[in-house]
């Protein structure tokens, strides 16, 4: 499916996180995700976060979709990530994230994206 289709998706989730101790934190989230062609696809995203320090938090993950596509023997795709990851907070309204992804995808070469975030709340 490309960025000029006529294609609208709706993909509600389900998640939580829960803080085991001051240090350690887990989060998971179910999307399910469908189209107006009728394309249905599963993913879950698990999370584990550890706190060095009050202001250093390293972070490693990984997500699974199960889609549909006819073309392959069994009816589905499956795409996977691995997630890895930094946050820096230099104030309790500010930090700066790193995140390093290895993706692993049937229908396509495997790849790696990194992303920088600031955040900023208020």
């Amino acid at each position: 499916m490309g960025p000029d289709e006529d294609v609208a998706y709706v993909v509600p989730s389900l998640g939580g996180r829960i803080q085991l101790s001051q240090w350690i934190g887990l989060q998971a989230t179910y999307f399910m995700g469908f189209n107006n062609d009728g394309d249905i696809s599963n993913s879950i995203w698990m999370e584990g976060d550890y706190a060095v320090n009050p202001v250093v938090t390293v972070k490693l993950g990984g997500s699974a979709e199960l889609g549909d596509d006819v073309e392959l023997p069994d009816g589905s795709d499956l795409t996977y990530n691995l997630i890895s990851g930094i946050r820096v907070a230099f104030t309790d309204s500010v930090s700066a994230r790193y995140q390093l992804d290895y993706i692993g995808r049937e229908d396509q070469d495997d790849g790696v994206r990194s992303f920088f975030f600031v955040d900023w709340r208020f």
